[in-house]
């Protein structure tokens, strides 16, 4: 048996009220912005509608009971005109992911009275949810996420007093701001997901839904006037997924938090908590992300986190954590994200982070973590990042971080490291490398011009010594910033174009000769202050700069500057030199300009009295 004409028309009248736009759909996956598939191209006047996409019927009777057009790239107004409503006989709607361009929620829903499951999320829906949609009491499942929607308390009394079989509630972004959080409390215990994320709820959430017997699933995240804090949890809760980030919570976790077996989803973000970690949390066995960042714990991390062995993400960055972090990483082999980044932490690095084979990011930085590097790994074959800056590593820098396969931004800098290795056997993907600020000497070594994929190279703050031949850098086509600046005893000489660089940060070098740059039209900024250049400046040393808006040549030995790019908001610093002469003409838009502490005579150049609101001058002898 086919299903009826009368439906088949309904459906096809709703097709052609919808425009198709594979946007429509782009809100609900931010991995695939386009994920989804336009269903209703299947539907054809003339075959049957139960096999149409999307279209469900009952085997019996033909009718029409549930339709399933979620990201289906629909764009168009539902009104209370739309044949949707000729359906009677629904049991399941899902219409999610689409854009109904603000259209409100017509009470016409509150007429499909055989509903158990009903999805509206993410589609563009505005205005204020009709008090009809709470009398749907069959709705097992319930959700409304959308970012303009709104509910008052009369309405949200409705919900509580009727869809009494509710065991799914999804509310995110809603407006709930003018509804009683006590209010909450009255929600079916026998819910199996809530979720109340960003929807502007104010006031102390009942701890009473913590403690729902069959509660898998509670999100609250981004309610940041909701407060509270964690009751003591039973042997019974069925949690697996706990998301309480940016709220306005306070107090410990309890020791009874390690009663949450189920787990496998925990994030704390942000949320207020203080105190130490119980060590309990190590018989959460089954978790796989745990986000504990931006809170004020404190004390050491206890070395029941050994027997976290599913965990894939792990973040303890931002609290007052101290003292040695249990060097049992070795344990956690699915591990892929780790920060242990910006807390008190000490002791030995943890080097057992190395021997991770799926880790895809490392960061510890800020943090007073010792040690070296072990001198030789086996794996990290898709470590992307490792961040490591402000502690207290010595040693060497070891060959293999640059020969990792898949490593791609290596910081170091604010260590203690003092020796690099000379050259590579083989090189990785690196794009950034940051070492300053550590205690490297001797020649910049010959491995970072092997580096090909290099776009960023900051060397600053170092013992680098020698001379650098700008020639070596000629193959790192990619690159665009490099800092070698204070290191007092490196020079740069020679000619190079590399036709992406945009950045130079020369400062406080033993730099006689300005290193030609010919050709190298994206530079904007260049720093070649506190050197010994001497005598006169023209268009040959700096080249065809036409991009160039920052350039300092303060505090060094010209006699002479002759060449200004033609630039806009140019900021030119030639303080502390010994200029002589009329001072040089200057493009109409300068940002800054100083020639403080030279020696100029003669008239103040016409173009001075032309310039465009600049910021500061300064040419004061």
């Amino acid at each position: 048996m086919l299903c009826s004409p009368e439906q088949s028309v309904a459906l096809l009248h709703l097709k052609n009220t919808f425009s198709l736009d594979k946007y429509a759909s782009a809100d609900c996956d931010n991995f695939n912005q386009f994920s989804g598939c336009t269903k209703t191209e299947s539907w054809k006047e003339g075959s049957d509608c139960c096999l149409w996409d999307g279209v469900t019927c009952d085997k019996l009777t033909r009718h029409v009971i549930g339709l399933d057009l979620s990201r289906s790239w629909l764009v168009g107004f539902i009104n209370e005109n739309s044949s949707l409503f000729l359906l009677h006989h629904l049991q399941r709607l899902n219409l999610a992911c689409n854009n109904f361009l603000g259209s409100q929620i017509s009470p016409k829903f509150g007429k499909f009275t055989k509903l158990t499951h009903l999805n509206l999320s993410h589609s563009n829906l505005f205005g204020l949810v009709p008090t009809e949609m709470f009398l749907l009491s069959d709705l097992i499942s319930l959700d409304l996420s959308n970012l303009y929607l709104s509910m008052d308390q009369h309405g949200f009394n409705k919900l509580l007093q009727n869809l009494t079989e509710l065991r799914y509630l999804h509310l995110d972004f809603v407006d709930m701001s003018t509804i009683s959080i006590g209010s909450l409390v009255n929600l079916s215990s026998s819910l199996i997901s809530l979720n109340l994320c960003d929807n502007q709820m104010q006031g102390k959430f009942p701890n009473e839904i913590f403690l729902f017997p069959f509660l898998q699933r509670l999100r609250l995240s981004s309610n940041r006037d909701m407060t509270g804090n964690l009751p003591e949890f039973n042997k019974s809760s069925s949690l697996k997924i706990l998301d309480l980030s940016i709220l306005s919570f306070s107090g410990k976790l309890p020791d009874t938090f390690g009663n949450l077996v189920y787990l496998n989803y925990l994030s704390l973000y942000a949320c207020n908590f203080h105190g130490s970690l119980p060590p309990s949390l190590g018989k959460l066995t089954k978790i796989t992300y745990m986000d504990l960042s931006a809170n004020s714990f404190t004390g050491q991390v206890p070395i029941s986190v050994s027997k976290l062995v599913q965990l894939t993400w792990l973040s303890l960055e931002y609290n007052n954590f101290s003292g040695s972090f249990p060097d049992v990483l070795c344990n956690l082999s699915k591990l892929e994200t780790i920060s242990l980044s910006t807390n008190n932490f000490s002791g030995q690095l943890p080097t057992s982070v190395f021997t991770l084979n799926g880790l895809l990011s490392l960061d510890f930085s800020f943090n007073q973590f010792q040690g070296q590097f072990p001198s030789r790994i086996s794996g990290l074959s898709y470590l992307r990042v490792i961040c490591l800056e402000i502690n207290l590593l010595k040693g060497r820098v070891p060959a293999w971080l640059f020969a990792l396969p898949s490593l791609e931004s290596l910081y170091l800098s604010y260590n203690k490291l003092t020796d690099l290795i000379e050259q590579l056997q083989q090189v990785g993907p690196i794009r950034d490398v940051d070492l300053s600020d550590n205690e490297i000497h001797g020649p910049v070594p010959d491995l970072f011009f092997q580096l090909l994929s290099l776009s960023y190279l900051k060397l600053a703050n170092n013992n680098f010594s020698g001379n650098v031949q700008l020639e070596m850098l000629s193959e790192l086509k990619n690159l665009t910033s490099i800092d070698l600046s204070y290191n007092a005893f490196l020079s740069l000489t020679g000619k190079v174009v590399l036709p992406q660089l945009a950045q130079v940060l020369l400062s406080s070098c033993s730099i006689t000769k300005v290193p030609i740059f010919s050709g190298t039209s994206s530079l904007r900024v260049l720093d070649l202050s506190n050197n010994t250049i001497s005598g006169r400046i023209s268009q040959l040393e700096l080249g065809n700069c036409s991009q160039l808006y920052y350039l300092n040549l303060s505090h060094n030995l010209l006699t002479s500057f002759e060449y200004i790019p033609s630039m806009v908001d140019l900021t030119l610093d030639l303080s502390s030199n010994i200029l002589q002469g009329q001072l040089v003409d200057l493009p109409t838009r300068v940002f800054f300009f100083s020639a403080s502490n030279n020696d100029p005579t003669g008239e103040i150049p016409p173009s001075f009295c032309n310039l465009s609101a600049p910021y500061s001058l300064d040419f004061v002898p």
